[in-house]
């Protein structure tokens, strides 16, 4: 990690790099370059103006807080692109591509890594540990929309699948998927 003695040694202008493009069209974008450490504690530059992924397509900034074991998800509205972020704890993030049904996930940690989600996946997440999640999305949410899965269908292998002590919400458990 870079160390900065004051402000001035900020550039304010560097962008940041999408590190992967995955089959179901994720992007793992690497924010560690915009974080800055000295004795008051960092700061990280998420997104700014210029950057690959477009800031000002999205319209509503949603933060959650989840204890260990809970499960969030799996949740799709038409359209709705995210971009997840972890502010504190460690998640598994999971994304199904409708059209394909392509499977993929993703180890998320603070700092480091921010995971954008296209339109055309359902998203979910297990918290390893108590954890604080920032995402950003494209549509405001309407339940007319939603197109979710069912986290415990046995349709479905999740990587919760089989877990004991999982705790996911009636709403999610009531997804027909």
């Amino acid at each position: 990690m870079k160390k900065i003695k004051n402000n001035k040694d900020i550039n304010y202008s560097e962008d940041n790099d999408i590190i992967t493009t995955t089959p179901a069209g994720c992007m793992l974008v690497d924010i560690s370059k915009t974080k800055f450490d000295d004795e008051r504690g960092y700061f990280i530059q998420l997104l700014q103006t210029g950057d690959k992924i477009k800031f000002d397509k999205f319209k509503q900034i949603n933060t959650s807080f989840s204890r260990k074991n809970v499960v969030r998800g799996m949740h799709n509205q038409i359209g709705q692109e995210k971009l997840v972020y972890v502010v504190s704890g460690k998640i598994i993030d999971y994304v199904i591509k409708f059209a394909s049904n392509k499977k993929e996930q993703f180890l998320l940690t603070p700092n480091n890594y921010m995971l954008y989600i296209p339109g055309d996946c359902a998203h979910g997440f297990m918290a390893l540990e108590d954890s604080h999640i920032i995402y950003l999305t494209t549509e405001k949410y309407n339940s007319k929309e939603s197109n979710d899965i069912n986290p415990a269908s046995p349709c479905h292998i999740f990587p919760w699948t089989g877990q004991k002590d999982i705790i996911i919400s009636k709403k999610d458990l009531a997804a027909e998927k």
